[in-house]
């Protein structure tokens, strides 16, 4: 079952633990604030976010889970004067693998996004941020900022950040 946040013209600030088959979609000049705490182990997921004119778009994501985790998220831009900011901040320990793959695509001119994503490695864990910040052919004005940082605490965990302007 899909989960799905739909909005138009509307300004809202939500909690979730579940993104599940998350789909958001924004339209015409919407606000979301959207937290998102996940403490289950072993999760895999992707999820789609569309972007509307004018919209605003903050997701901030807090990581404390044990075990594997695997989080694809893709965020179409497809209206001009949007913004959109995603913010990390996680912990692998003992064997975890976590890998985060977060893509911003503006597929008009004149919008803005921001990632940031913090993580510590320890123990025997693996932790990867990767990610697309692309700005299509003719998308004038639209301009994006990629931050990814991870502290390595052990010399058997390993950290990488490989994020793509």
């Amino acid at each position: 079952m899909k989960n799905e946040i739909i909005l138009n013209n509307e300004i809202k600030e939500l909690e979730i633990d579940d993104i599940s088959d998350l789909e958001i979609k924004l339209d015409n000049f919407s606000s979301l604030d959207l937290k998102i705490l996940n403490l289950l182990p072993e999760k895999n997921v992707s999820f789609h976010v569309s972007v509307g004119e004018g919209c605003k778009l903050n997701i901030i994501f807090a990581d404390f889970s044990k075990g594997n985790v695997s989080i694809n998220s893709l965020v179409d831009i497809n209206g001009e004067n949007s913004f959109c900011s995603w913010s990390l901040a996680t912990l692998s320990s003992n064997h975890d693998k976590k890998i985060y793959d977060v893509s911003f695509i503006h597929h008009v001119g004149h919008s803005e996004s921001i990632m940031d994503n913090y993580g510590v490695a320890r123990d025997e864990s693996n932790l990867v941020f990767k990610g697309i910040n692309y700005i299509k052919k003719g998308s004038k004005g639209s301009k994006t900022n990629q931050i990814a940082k991870i502290i390595v605490f052990d010399k058997s965990s390993s950290g990488v950040a490989s994020p793509i302007l």
